[in-house]
């Protein structure tokens, strides 16, 4: 792992970076360690004053800008270049050595449900309530409920591990909370409960965390059951065969041999409720008033009237979404309510009949708003429903976001696709996550490098971006749970650290 600088010349030409991206063999370094180095040559490319601060650079970063590239322009003398080699070889020092034997990966696989809609029972799952017996429920510094984000049977986990590294009784329950890129606030506690622990009063919402979104689990329990298992997880073209079976979907949906769901109708109904939030209102009302100002500005300034047609579309837009929250929320509630009660009639995975899908479609038309490609068609409806973040245009957008969850949950009537789909899918119990999967053990996922400064921990959980179960972790990101051998020695889970990363 030696690093190698050759100042022997009698200068350093940016020897971290010259010849890098060519290929240069001089560098003898690690996966993780050229990623880091790529990143220092981005700032370097950028001519950064060394001498002044570089907000938003990791300290580590920071202190090797400094302490190595003060000198590179400058002619050295011989004891320069002791010092300088000495400069260099702080970097080794900097990243940890990694473990000679990081184990075999344990995948986390969630299950599907039964044919008769029930969920299976297992010892382990994501989400859900923790079996805290004795133990209270975790906070954070403040005094904040942190989620529940996984219970870990030990004895599940023992005999896929070397003997004695772990207990083989109670469970490993992760928690989560807010924090920042690269630590998050987060606890790892050993439990021996046998029931389920009611959820603390208050809990902070999922949003900041997780992102909005529409849990497919059963109504009132956010758990979803997983098996452990030392199977390797195959990535075969996993997001293109996904794309072919998404196209055989559509082209039979089309024509009418695969039916559609009230799940479409329920993630319409999430929608429109969540654009009732009282503190989204008040900003679009305030955002909106702003908006009409800065365009009317402009429709003001333009001196043509090809100039003074994109402003004036845009002025128009904003004053009904304004109108709109000003005038029309009591019948938006009244409307929301007649939906709500005719969706909740039926289950999820119920199949609409003919009327119903004309229901489903008349619905949607009330909620046009296509801004200013055709500005004739939009609604006052339609102008408070776009509020909400990801909401559906119409029912064929609901159709294949159905489908998306039907494949991706799975569903319990994912049996009833077309069988060419099934075959595309491969379809198994458990869709793995967008990137990776879930797992202990094992290498982890390195999205940003910050996984590089923990090379010498075990990866004791890493849980993915998993939209099938509710777990919008940042944009595509992961959340990982480290340990050191040391810690894990002793059983020292307090000394688990979480590190999170997207995108």
């Amino acid at each position: 792992m030696a690093y190698r600088c050759n100042v022997a010349n009698g200068k350093c030409p940016d020897c971290f970076c010259n010849e890098l991206l060519n290929g240069s063999a001089h560098l003898r370094l690690n996966t993780n360690k050229i990623r880091f180095c790529q990143l220092i040559f981005l700032y370097c490319s950028a001519r950064l004053a060394i001498s002044q601060p570089i907000d938003g650079v990791p300290f580590l970063i920071k202190k090797v800008l400094h302490r190595v590239f003060r000198d590179t322009t400058t002619e050295l003398t011989e004891d320069r270049k002791v010092e300088h080699e000495a400069k260099h070889a702080d970097i080794d020092a900097m990243f940890p050595v990694p473990l000679d034997d990081p184990l075999s990966p344990v995948s986390l696989t969630r299950l599907a449900p039964n044919p008769d809609e029930s969920w299976p029972t297992s010892t382990s799952w994501l989400g859900g309530p923790p079996r805290l017996g004795e133990a209270p429920w975790p906070t954070d510094e403040f005094g904040q409920h942190l989620h529940h984000l996984a219970s870990i049977s030990l004895a599940e986990l023992a005999p896929l591990l070397p003997p004695d590294m772990v207990p083989d009784t109670g469970a490993l329950s992760f928690f989560v909370g807010s924090g920042e890129r690269g630590n998050m606030k987060s606890r790892v506690i050993h439990v021996a409960g046998t029931t389920d622990s009611a959820f603390p009063v208050p809990m902070p919402g999922r949003g900041e965390i997780f992102g909005e979104c529409e849990r497919s689990a059963p109504e009132g329990l956010d758990r979803y059951p997983i098996k452990l298992s030392p199977e390797p997880w195959l990535n075969k073209d996993r997001d293109k065969s996904h794309f072919e079976a998404f196209k055989i979907w559509k082209s039979e949906f089309e024509v009418g041999r695969v039916p559609m769901y009230w799940d479409s109708a329920y993630k319409l109904l999430y929608g429109l409720k969540r654009v009732l939030d009282e503190s989204l209102i008040s900003r679009s009302i305030e955002a909106n008033e702003k908006l009409i100002g800065i365009w009317q500005s402009r429709l003001d300034e333009a001196e043509t009237e090809q100039a003074r047609a994109f402003p004036r579309k845009n002025l128009e837009n904003h004053r009904l979404v304004l109108d709109a929250l000003k005038t029309k929320l009591g019948e938006y509630r009244i409307f929301v309510s007649a939906v709500e009660d005719k969706v909740l009639k039926y289950k999820r995975w119920e199949e609409m009949v003919p009327a119903d899908v004309d229901w489903l479609r008349d619905t949607f038309s009330q909620l046009a708003f296509n801004g200013n490609s055709e500005p004739d068609r939009n609604t006052s409806f339609g102008a408070i429903y776009k509020l909400g973040t990801g909401f559906l245009h119409n029912a064929d957008r609901a159709a294949a976001q159905t489908y998306d969850s039907l494949v991706r949950g799975p569903a319990p009537v994912v049996s009833k696709l077309p069988s060419r789909i099934l075959e595309f899918l491969e379809f198994s119990p458990g869709f793995a996550p967008i990137q990776g999967r879930h797992q202990m053990f094992g290498t982890g996922l390195d999205i940003q490098g910050d996984f590089a400064f923990y090379a010498d921990h075990y990866l004791l959980l890493q849980v993915e971006y998993d939209q099938g179960a509710g777990l919008r972790i940042g944009d595509c990101g992961t959340i990982q749970y480290v340990i050191h051998p040391d810690d894990l020695a002793v059983q020292n889970w307090g000394a688990v650290k979480a590190i999170f990363a997207g995108h």
